[in-house]
């Protein structure tokens, strides 16, 4: 019986067209950022996790809107985190330590308190929405755009 292995074209990412920086707006969306948290979970009381969670997620749209080419690199970055995370918090907090949640956790609003495979929810989606910010943000200050070739 003969196996054989197919292996899918080498893509790589290439730098296009001459690169415009975004110093001042990537500032401003810091800011924006910056500002949203402080309302949100200091003035507002709202849990921080559900803030910047959705904070990353609105700054992502924003560039994602602007910058298409950004998309798929940082879902993938959020895919991979993704799958990270899960088994990293796996072994430490369902094979190591157990009872961290529930000792430490403070997991007391809804939504946040769901887990996944042990792991709460709000973990999980923090660290994603944090890799899919982080992973195209400087790209886009850069004016650095990408395309798959070979």
């Amino acid at each position: 019986m003969d196996i054989s292995i197919h292996r899918l074209p080498e893509r790589r990412l290439i730098s296009i067209g001459k690169p415009k920086q975004r110093t001042e707006i990537s500032f401003f969306l810091w800011l924006i950022g910056c500002a949203s948290l402080t309302l949100f979970s200091i003035i507002l009381k709202v849990h921080s996790g559900y803030v910047t969670f959705l904070t990353f997620i609105a700054l992502s749209s924003y560039i994602w809107i602007q910058r298409p080419d950004l998309i798929y690199l940082s879902l993938v970055s959020g895919l991979a985190t993704l799958f990270i995370t899960l088994l990293i918090y796996y072994i430490n907090f369902q094979l190591l330590f157990p009872h961290f949640w529930e000792t430490y956790g403070m997991l007391d609003k809804p939504v946040l308190g769901w887990k996944i495979l042990g792991i709460p929810l709000s973990e999980i989606l923090w660290h994603s929405s944090w890799a899919i910010l982080c992973s195209m943000f400087r790209g886009y200050r850069n004016g650095v755009y990408y395309k798959t070739g070979s």
